[in-house]
């Protein structure tokens, strides 16, 4: 494995232990849905997730009302650079960005989508593209923002304000946490059957 793959595992074990410790259940990362389609599996029927907060079937009782809440799915995209790129070209499956990754994945899984998140900040074309198509976008200050919450939560006391940090030292941060965390055990996705 190359040194971006391996910062990419960290970053995703990262925002796992990040959603867990912000209080979200039902967390898990690198999951595998594959949608059989007759006798064939193609590409087309295939989306990795890499993180999902919830599951499938999870019936929530409000007083005499019953509620049906799909899970949410997440894209989680690692950049060594400063800015997430939006990627326009046309290939094979129609994927072509983390926008259509996450419409992709939503569509064969049948989740709701949560949004892509990133340890950098998003171009401005993909910042357009996901606003049309109605795709939240968490950059490394919304992951500092989180981190906090985190923190607080686990010690009780106030610390630092992280919300009015400048995006760029944001991004900076966000990596060192990544950098510092340890590799997870479990590499390979979990494979889920539609």
């Amino acid at each position: 494995m190359d040194s971006n793959t391996l910062k990419g595992l960290r970053f995703e074990h990262y925002v796992e232990q990040l959603f867990k410790g912000c209080g979200l259940r039902d967390v898990e990362r690198n999951l595998l849905y594959i949608r059989k389609a007759g006798r064939m599996i193609g590409k087309r029927n295939v989306a990795q997730v890499d993180i999902q907060v919830g599951k499938k079937g999870l019936n929530i009782q409000l007083d005499k009302m019953r509620l049906f809440r799909a899970p949410q799915i997440y894209e989680l995209k690692y950049s060594s650079g400063h800015r997430l790129p939006y990627n326009g070209r046309a290939s094979s499956t129609g994927v072509t960005n983390a926008v259509d990754q996450i419409l992709r994945a939503a569509d064969i899984t049948k989740c709701d989508i949560g949004g892509i998140v990133t340890n950098a900040l998003f171009s401005e074309d993909l910042q357009e593209y996901a606003d049309k198509m109605g795709v939240k976008l968490y950059d490394a200050k919304a992951l500092l923002i989180l981190e906090q919450y985190r923190q607080n939560r686990e010690s009780k006391t106030s610390r630092t304000d992280l919300s009015r940090i400048k995006p760029s030292i944001a991004a900076r941060l966000v990596t060192y946490y990544v950098m510092h965390m340890p590799l997870p055990s479990d590499r390979a996705p979990k494979t889920i059957y539609l």
